[in-house]
C-alpha cells in the first residue's frame, strides 16, 4: 500500500483518516492559542526560493553527512515519545525504516513498548538516543553510560521542556489535566550540565536551542550539534517560528558545530530553505508520524522517498547539483505568505 502513494499529500490524507482521535489530538494540537505552531509554518512560507539557470543539473546528489554518518537526504526522524500511537511497532519501526532508507534516527528515551536495549538491537545501523535533561546528575550520567554500552552513536539532550506544555486541544479531547513534571527536571541548570556530560564518551547534541548566546555556551562546553527547535509549538505559546531563529544560531556557532532544525518541516522545499540558511539537516516530527500512520515502517520509508523527490526537484530548479551548493543566495526573506498557516497548510490540496 505505501508504495502506491505518489505525493506526501496523499499520505497525510490517508494517515489522518486511519489514526485514532487520541493520536490525532496529539498531532493536531499545540500550546494554548497554537500561535507558535502556526508561526513555524509561517516562517517557512515567508521564505521564497531563488532559482539560477544554465547550471548542469544532469546529476543531482541529495546526500549529506551528519556526525560522520552519510544521510541519503538531509532529514532525520525527530525524537518522539509516542510513536506507538501511530504504529504498534513504535521506535522499532522508525529504526528499521531509517536503516532501509539511509538516515539516522534520534529516538526518544521515554518509550513504553520497548527498552533502549531492544531498540538498539533492532538494527546495527547508527542511532542516537534523546534524554530529557534532569537535575538528577547521577541518573543522567548512568543513562549516558547505558546508551554508550548498548551502541547508540550519540546522546541528544532535550533542554526545551522543563515542564510539559499546556496543550489545550489535547486536554479538551482527553478531559485530562497537564501531565505532572518532575521537580528534578524543572531544576536543571547550566551549573549542573558540566557534571552530567563530563566523560560522556559520545557525541553530544543540544536540543531546544533558539538563543545565539545559549548556542555559543553549549559549543564552548563541547556539544557537537546544536538542535534548533521550539518543540513544534508544544511548549511556549507566542514564540517565533523555529526557522526564524536559525540564522542567528548558525552565526553564533560559527562553524564550530553542526546545526539541525525541527518544528514545522513538512516539505522538501522546507528542507532546502533550512539548508540555505545554514542547517546541516532537519528533523521531522509530525511528518514522521503521518508516515507511520500511513503504513508503518514501509510508510515511513515511502515518506522519505517522496521527500527526496521533492528535494531533488527543488535542487534541479535552483541550479544546485549538491547539498553543498545550496547557499544563502537561494532564499529571499520577507515575502508574503499565500496560505493561512496551520498544521496542514503545507498540503492545500487536502481542502479540495
Amino acid at each position: 500500500m505505501s508504495q502506491d502513494f505518489v505525493t506526501t499529500t496523499e499520505m497525510v490524507a490517508y494517515a489522518r483518516k486511519h489514526m485514532s482521535e487520541k493520536a490525532w489530538a496529539r498531532l493536531d494540537g499545540a500550546a494554548e492559542t497554537e500561535t507558535t505552531m502556526k508561526r513555524n509554518r509561517l516562517g517557512f512560507d515567508t521564505l521564497a526560493l531563488q532559482p539560477r539557470i544554465l547550471v548542469d543539473v544532469s546529476r543531482i546528489d541529495t546526500s549529506t553527512t551528519f556526525m560522520g554518518h552519510k544521510l541519503r537526504i538531509p532529514v532525520l526522524p525527530a525524537p518522539i515519545g509516542s510513536t506507538q500511537l501511530y504504529d504498534p511497532e513504535g521506535h522499532r519501526a522508525v529504526a528499521r525504516a531509517s536503516e532501509t532508507f539511509g538516515t539516522v534516527p534520534i529516538l526518544a528515551s521515554m518509550v513504553v513498548i520497548s527498552t533502549w536495549e531492544e531498540i538498539a538491537g533492532v538494527t546495527p545501523a547508527p542511532k542516537i538516543l534523546q534524554l530529557a535533561f534532569s537535575g538528577d546528575v547521577a541518573w543522567a550520567r548512568e543513562a549516558i553510560a547505558r546508551a554508550r554500552q548498548v551502541g547508540y552513536r550519540g546522546v541528544c539532550f532535550a533542554f526545551d521542556t522543563p515542564r510539559f506544555g499546556r496543550m489545550e486541544r489535547e486536554m479538551i479531547a482527553t478531559h485530562e489535566p497537564i501531565r505532572p513534571t518532575s521537580a528534578l527536571r524543572q531544576g536543571m541548570s547550566w551549573d549542573l550540565l558540566p557534571s552530567v556530560i563530563e566523560g560522556a564518551g559520545l557525541p553530544l547534541i543540544a536540543k531546544g536551542v533558539t538563543h545565539p548566546e545559549d548556542a555559543r555556551r553549549l559549543v564552548d562546553m563541547g556539544f557537537e550539534v546544536i538542535y534548533v527547535s521550539n518543540h513544534a509549538g508544544h511548549a511556549l505559546d507566542h514564540g517565533r517560528g523555529a526557522i526564524d531563529y536559525l540564522p542567528d544560531v548558525v552565526s553564533a556557532v560559527g562553524g564550530r558545530a553542526q546545526v539541525i532544525l525541527d518544528s514545522g518541516v513538512m516539505r522538501g522545499t522546507d528542507v532546502v530553505k533550512a539548508i540555505a540558511l545554514g542547517a546541516t539537516a532537519v528533523a521531522i516530527g509530525r511528518l514522521q508520524c503521518f508516515g507511520l500512520a500511513a503504513g508503518g515502517e514501509a510508510g515511513l520509508v515511502r515518506l522519505f522517498e517522496l521527500l527526496q523527490e521533492e528535494i531533488f526537484y527543488a535542487m534541479t530548479y535552483l541550479g544546485t547539483p549538491t547539498i553543498a551548493d545550496i547557499r544563502r543566495e537561494h532564499v529571499i526573506t520577507g515575502v508574503p505568505s499565500v496560505t493561512p498557516p496551520s498544521l496542514l497548510s503545507a498540503f492545500p490540496l487536502l481542502g479540495e
